[in-house]
C-alpha cells in the first residue's frame, strides 16, 4: 500500500478505493461482494493506526471527542471485536468523521454500552444503528444500504440454509453459468468464493452444481415439511447411484426460491449419448459396451434403493417414487472408485438426481390407531416451467418420452412406474450402443409414428379397447438389435436377447403385473457378467487404449462394414 494521507477524508477515499479493488464482481452493482477476510486484509494493524492518527489529528478544525484509548490499543481492539466489517461498511458508505467518531466511542473503546451493543455482525437492523448513531442521522440509512456488501452470505454444506432478508445480503457466487433447464427450476453450475461454503475442504473455491426452484405462493407455508422430507430423501440416500446433497437454501423473497447444491457431473446421459451425433455409423466396441452395461446397472440398483431400501433411523420407512426418470435426470460423473482392479479412464458412474416431481411413502414402522402409510408429493410445492411442446404434441406432466402409460393418463402409480422408465432407457441405450445417436433419433420417430398420438413415447392407444399397448416400434426395433448382436458372437446375441426380451415380457407391461427394480437389476446383472465374460475372452484392440480426456466423441466407435441403418 502506498503513502497513506493524513487527512481523515483523504484516507477514507482511499481505503474506499483499496476495498473495491477487493470486491468480486466488482462491476455488477447488485452482486459485487466482499469475501470472508477482505476488510481484516485491507484494514490491517497498519492502516488501523495510520486511520486513527487521522481521527485525532489536532489540525482539524473541529476537535475530536476525547479518546480513553491509543493508536495501538485502537487497533488491538478492532481485532478483539472483530470491527473490520463494521469499520468499512462506514469507509465504503464515505460517513463523514463525525460517523467515525461516533463509531469508535460506542463500539471500540471501553463504555457502558458496550455490553449492549457487541458483539455486532452484519448486517444490522436500523433500530441497532440508531441506536449506535442516533435517530435522524444521515449515517443510519448510509450504512444500512451500504452493509450489503460486506455481509455476505456463508453457506454451511450439508445443512438446510435460510436467508430471510436477501436484500441485506450479497451471495456468494464468483461465477454463474447455465447448465440446464427442468420442469421445476434451472440448473447452474456455482462458483463459491473461499470461506463462504463451509465444510468445503478443497484449496480452491467449490464448484458445484446449483438448482434453482421457484416456490408457489400457496406452497410457501407447507414448504417447511416438504423441505423435511426432501432433506431426509437426500440424507438417506447414501448410495453411490442416487446425486448426493451438498445442502440447500431457501431464500425468502418474493416469490420464495428454493436452491439445492450438488456436485458438479460432467453431463447428463441425453449429452453423453448426443455427443455421437453425426459420428459415423458402426458399433461401440464390446469394451465400451460392458462399461455402459455396467453404469445402467448401477443405475438399476440406485431405483432399486429408493423403492426398498431407504429408512429414517429408528424411524419411518420410505419408498420414493422418481416419477421423472429420464437420461435428462440421469447424471454421469467420472468413476474414480478406487475399489477394483478393473479400473479404466473411460468408467462413468450414472446418479439419479431431479427429485423435483417425486412422490414419497412414507410407512411407519409400527402402523398402530389412524397413523397408516401417508404419500406427499413433492411436486406440488414447486412452479412448473411452461411447456415447449404444443398442446397437440404435449406428454402430461412430466413431457417425458419416458414416463409410464398409467402416469401419462392420470392413474394411480406406484413404484413401479418407475420401472417403466427405467426400461425405456435400456432400450434406448442399446440402440445407441449399436447405431449412436442418430439410431437414437430414427428409433424416436418410430415410436411417435407408431404412438397413434403424435408423441414419443413407449406405449400406444388401442382403438379397441380404448386403453394403451405396448408401442408397436419395439419389438422390430429390438429383433434388429438382436440380429446386429448375432453377427458379432452368439454369446451376445444371447445377453441382448435375454435383456430385451426381459423389457418386453416383464417391464415395458401395461395394467399387468410389472417386474420390481431388483428384478430389472438382476437381468442387467447377467447381461454385464456375460459381456464382461466376452471381453476377457477377447482382447481389446489397441484404439481401446488410453485416449485423451477430451477425445473426439467419434474416437469411441468401432467401424463394422455390417451396420446399416
Amino acid at each position: 500500500m502506498s503513502e497513506l494521507p493524513e487527512d481523515y477524508e483523504d484516507l477514507r477515499d482511499e481505503l474506499y478505493n483499496h476495498l473495491y479493488r477487493k470486491l468480486e464482481r466488482k462491476d455488477e452493482n447488485a452482486k459485487r461482494f466482499a469475501a470472508q477476510g477482505t476488510a481484516k486484509e485491507v484494514l490491517h494493524s497498519y492502516v488501523l493506526r495510520h486511520l486513527f492518527s487521522a481521527l485525532t489529528s489536532p489540525d482539524r478544525p473541529k476537535r475530536p471527542p476525547p479518546f480513553t484509548i491509543n493508536q495501538a490499543h485502537f487497533s488491538e481492539l478492532i481485532n478483539e471485536h472483530e470491527l473490520h466489517d463494521f469499520l468499512a461498511v462506514l469507509i465504503f458508505a464515505s460517513c463523514n468523521i463525525d460517523a467515525v467518531w461516533t463509531f469508535v466511542q460506542k463500539l471500540v473503546q471501553p463504555n457502558e454500552e458496550e455490553n449492549t451493543l457487541l458483539p455486532v455482525r452484519l448486517p444490522v437492523e436500523k433500530e441497532y444503528l440508531q441506536r449506535v448513531f442516533g435517530s435522524g442521522n444521515p449515517t443510519v440509512n448510509k450504512f444500512y444500504d451500504a452493509q450489503a456488501c460486506f455481509a455476505t452470505l456463508v453457506i454451511k454444506k450439508g445443512e438446510k440454509n435460510v436467508l430471510k432478508k436477501p436484500h441485506l445480503h450479497r451471495l456468494p457466487w464468483l461465477e454463474e453459468k447455465m447448465l440446464g433447464e427442468g420442469n421445476f427450476g434451472t440448473v447452474r453450475m456455482v462458483r463459491i468464493a473461499k470461506g463462504h461454503f463451509l465444510g468445503w475442504n478443497g484449496p480452491q473455491p467449490a464448484e458445484i452444481a446449483r438448482k434453482d426452484y421457484e416456490l408457489n405462493k400457496d406452497a410457501e407455508e407447507n414448504f417447511e415439511n416438504e423441505a423435511n422430507m426432501m432433506a431426509r430423501i437426500l440424507q438417506r440416500s447414501k448410495h453411490n447411484n442416487i446425486l448426493a446433497s451438498l445442502g440447500t437454501l431457501k431464500i425468502e423473497s418474493n416469490p420464495p426460491v428454493f436452491s439445492l447444491f450438488m456436485p458438479r457431473a460432467e453431463e447428463d446421459l441425453q449429452q453423453y449419448m448426443k455427443r455421437g451425433q453425426g459420428a459415423p455409423h458402426g458399433c461401440l466396441s464390446t469394451n465400451s459396451r460392458a462399461r455402459i452395461i455396467r453404469s445402467a446397472l448401477g443405475l438399476a440398483h440406485g431405483l432399486q434403493f429408493l423403492h426398498s431400501e431407504m429408512t429414517i433411523a429408528g424411524q419411518d420407512d420410505l419408498i420414493c417414487y422418481h416419477m421423472d426418470l429420464k437420461p435428462n435426470n440421469v447424471l454421469v460423473f467420472r468413476d474414480d472408485r478406487g475399489d477394483r482392479s478393473d479400473r479404466h479412464e473411460d468408467d462413468r458412474i450414472w446418479k439419479l438426481s431431479d427429485f423435483g416431481m417425486s412422490k414419497v411413502r412414507v410407512i411407519p414402522k409400527q402402523v398402530s390407531g389412524e397413523r397408516g402409510p401417508t404419500e406427499i408429493d413433492l411436486g406440488q410445492w414447486f412452479k412448473r416451467a411452461p411447456p415447449e411442446s404444443s398442446p397437440g404434441t404435449r406428454v402430461p406432466r412430466g413431457a417425458s418420452t419416458y414416463i409410464s402409460s398409467e402416469l401419462a393418463t392420470g392413474k394411480k402409480v406406484n413404484e413401479k412406474s418407475d420401472v417403466w422408465s427405467m426400461g425405456c432407457i435400456v432400450s434406448v441405450l442399446f440402440t445407441f450402443m449399436e447405431y449412436g445417436w442418430d439410431g437414437v433419433e430414427e428409433y424416436s420417430k418410430s415410436r411417435q409414428k407408431e404412438s397413434h398420438q403424435n408423441m414419443d413415447v413407449f406405449y400406444a392407444k388401442d382403438s379397441f379397447i380404448r386403453d394403451n399397448k405396448i408401442n408397436s416400434a419395439i419389438r422390430p426395433q429390438h429383433a434388429n438389435l438382436i440380429a446386429k448382436a448375432g453377427t458379432r458372437t452368439k454369446e451376445e446375441k444371447s445377453a441382448v436377447e435375454r435383456i430385451l426380451g426381459f423389457l418386453e415380457g416383464k417391464v415395458l407391461k401395461i395394467n399387468e403385473k410389472r417386474c420390481n427394480a431388483k428384478e430389472l437389476a438382476d437381468c442387467l446383472e447377467k447381461t454385464w457378467s456375460t459381456y464382461k465374460s466376452i471381453c476377457e475372452q477377447t482382447p481389446a484392440p489397441e484404439s481401446e487404449g488410453r485416449e485423451p480426456k477430451q477425445r473426439p466423441f467419434s474416437k469411441l466407435w468401432k467401424r463394422n462394414p455390417l451396420s446399416t441403418m
